[in-house]
């Protein structure tokens, strides 16, 4: 496996492990939320959206530290 870990990579790294030791909310994991706070905390109907997910296929784009996708996958059945 080819790895590229040039002085890119290495910048990007040492301001995600900055924010990491700053505790900044979106690096945050969220693996414990029951149904309640995880559709509370994607605010669906604010959205415009249904609460209910079931049966519905979701794509994460630019999902942060993947907080979205962790409450997507504990809002309710899918």
């Amino acid at each position: 496996m080819f790895t590229v870990q040039d002085e890119i990579y290495r910048y990007n790294e040492e301001r995600w492990e900055a924010l990491v030791e700053a505790d900044a909310l979106f690096t945050r994991p969220m693996l414990d939320l029951d149904e309640e706070q995880a559709r509370a905390y994607l605010g669906l109907e604010r959205l415009g959206l249904s609460g209910d997910l079931t049966g519905r296929k979701v794509l994460c784009l630019a999902g942060g530290g993947g907080q979205q996708s962790v409450a997507f996958a504990c809002s309710g059945p899918t």
